[in-house]
């Protein structure tokens, strides 16, 4: 049997064709495939699930799997080492792999469309970040974020307890996933979110990261809209809107105060590479 193999800690794959061209094959890492479009049938380990949009399925080294397309499908892949090395600094999506590792650890997963929340906002998340890979060359910074992203609407265990650790994965993860929804990204909100009082969730948070709140939200939110302003080829307008500035003036001063160049000499800049 073929065996295809990983030598990096994360790769990102696309397949949008009219049928399917790969012999049945296993491989030495872990996959998680999401279908964006098409339908038809997914074999793993000799065993046929029905596939349409929107499903999810997870793939351990060893899994031998082949599709059948019904009809022409768009599948993304996020394929990443054994060793787990990708996780280092996030424990708390790390705590979720070896979760569903776990469970699944001598049957297949099959489709694990259910285990995620929001599938139709991750849905939306997925074909945005294929959208921006396909304008260019990608950082593995931006192909880690949309793993972990993809990964943080997986539904928690309610009945683990949560350290102190974990409950900051859990925010950070939160604040990830809500990047481009302000109101999400207040203290009240977030306080609301976590259970505690306002004042008590800056301090708390400041503590453990060693920054406030704020500079790190803006941090993120300037790094992400740097890339969107690098890779993709919406409108100034276009990403004013979406990450919810209130006008394109408020937009053009967050930028040219955290990345120290307005908008359009960033997009000057790509343009010349």
């Amino acid at each position: 049997m073929k065996k295809y193999l990983l030598f990096e800690d994360i790769n990102y794959l696309e397949i949008d064709k009219e049928s399917w061209d790969h012999p049945v094959h296993n491989h030495d890492h872990y996959e998680w495939i999401i279908v964006l479009k098409g339908n038809g049938i997914h074999q793993i380990n000799e065993v046929n699930y029905d596939y349409s949009p929107g499903d999810i399925f997870f793939l351990r080294p060893n899994d031998a799997h082949f599709f059948t397309f019904h009809y022409p499908s768009q599948l993304v892949y996020f394929q990443f080492s054994i060793d787990l090395s990708v996780f280092e600094n996030e424990l708390g999506l790390k705590k979720k792999m070896l979760s569903i590792l776990q469970i699944h650890r001598e049957e297949n997963a099959g489709n694990l469309k259910s285990v995620f929340n929001n599938d139709s906002l991750m849905l939306h998340q997925i074909q945005w970040a294929s959208e921006v890979i396909k304008t260019g060359d990608i950082s593995k910074d931006f192909l880690r974020y949309q793993l972990f992203t993809f990964l943080s609407f997986i539904k928690k265990n309610n009945s683990e307890g949560s350290s102190l650790h974990e409950e900051m994965d859990d925010i950070i993860i939160y604040i990830r996933s809500n990047i481009k929804e302000v109101k999400r990204l207040s203290v009240v909100h977030l306080a609301d979110q976590f259970n505690k009082s306002s004042t008590y969730f800056g301090e708390y948070f400041k503590k453990n990261m060693g920054i406030s709140i704020k500079k790190y939200i803006d941090r993120l939110r300037s790094n992400y809209l740097e890339k969107e302003l690098i890779f993709s080829s919406k409108s100034l307008s276009e990403l004013a809107y979406e990450y919810q500035f209130t006008d394109l003036s408020h937009f053009n001063k967050f930028v040219n105060q955290h990345l120290h160049k307005t908008p359009l000499q960033i997009r000057k800049d790509r343009d010349h590479v």
